[in-house]
């Protein structure tokens, strides 16, 4: 697939998910909530000493966690 192509998929997808499709708002206002709960100073200065895979390893547990069976970061 060539650059160009990539480029326009991802442009039509962001799109659709974002601004034409009947949850666009919804999607949106869950990508900003996300967005505030990332501590993103704290995650710049493990990330220079830490491996970054093992980092987004790290995050990724820490949203998708189920604590005590109840819902998620994400599910939130």
């Amino acid at each position: 697939m060539r650059p160009l192509e990539l480029t326009v998929r991802l442009a039509a997808t962001i799109f659709q998910v974002f601004v034409a499709s009947d949850t666009a708002s919804d999607t949106l206002a869950s990508l900003k909530r996300l967005h505030g709960l990332m501590p993103y100073f704290v995650l710049k200065g493990i990330l220079k000493i830490s491996n970054p895979m093992a980092m987004i390893r790290g995050v990724l547990d820490l949203f998708l966690a189920r604590p005590f069976g109840g819902q998620s970061l994400v599910q939130r």
